[in-house]
């Protein structure tokens, strides 16, 4: 569950968010569908501590346990939120599987147990993405320029 209460955000005098409140349940796939300069990266970054939060309160469900980012520590937080902008500057070639192990590292912590490479693998399975060619084999450049 993550759940947002009276987010505002402003970059110098232009408000970027007013008064965003809503509460998104777990297990799910959501679409946060709006025209370019409508906010949603910036409301995805302050969610994920990327931006500081201003003013309202966002909260994650860890463990069963509601918690607030502005006091959560950092590596829990790493362990419930992860985020991969539109503009990321990923250089190489990455395979799927290796994108989400990104996501893993809180766990991992750079080493690579069976374990978690399964889970990665589940979910691109469970995200459809198992068919793709980078998942299994072949490596493509991860940049702005990549079509997805």
């Amino acid at each position: 569950m993550i759940k947002l209460n009276n987010i505002s955000h402003h970059i110098g005098k232009q408000q970027i968010l007013h008064d965003i409140t809503l509460s998104l349940p777990t297990a799910q796939v959501i679409a946060l569908i709006g025209p370019n300069g409508a906010g949603k990266s910036t409301l995805f970054s302050v969610m994920a501590r990327l931006q500081p939060l201003q003013s309202g309160q966002v909260s994650f469900a860890v463990d069963n346990e509601e918690r607030d980012i502005v006091s959560c520590q950092a590596r829990t937080l790493a362990k419930t939120v992860a985020m991969l902008g539109q503009d990321n500057h990923v250089q190489g070639r990455l395979r799927v599987h290796e994108l989400l192990m990104f996501g893993r590292y809180p766990y991992h912590q750079g080493n690579r147990p069976l374990t978690i490479s399964k889970k990665c693998k589940k979910s691109s399975s469970a995200l459809s993405l198992s068919h793709l060619p980078s998942v299994s084999c072949q490596r493509y450049r991860v940049d702005s320029d990549s079509a997805c």
